[in-house]
């Protein structure tokens, strides 16, 4: 999800990011992974902030021009230890 630039600074990335933690808890999830792209340095804080870390990045083209890709991942404990 990329915001508008005009949402920025209001929390909302924030918001969304902790509620899709929290869902992904709640289903007895062990391991939360995302992707991001290199160049995102906002993006970047803000995952790693929530606990992320980053585990690869891989080079390829898009749409013809280079792109960094960024896998990220947050390992949580099993659900019920989260009670």
């Amino acid at each position: 999800v990329i915001l508008d630039g005009a949402l920025r600074g209001q929390g909302i990335a924030r918001r969304w990011l902790h509620e899709a933690i929290g869902h992904a808890c709640h289903r007895g999830q062990q391991r939360i992974t995302l992707w991001t792209l290199d160049g995102l340095p906002e993006a970047a804080r803000l995952y790693a902030a929530a606990g992320f870390r980053e585990v690869e990045r891989l080079t390829a083209t898009q749409w013809g021009t280079p792109a960094t890709e960024i896998r990220m991942e947050l390992a949580r404990p099993p659900q019920r230890l989260m009670s």
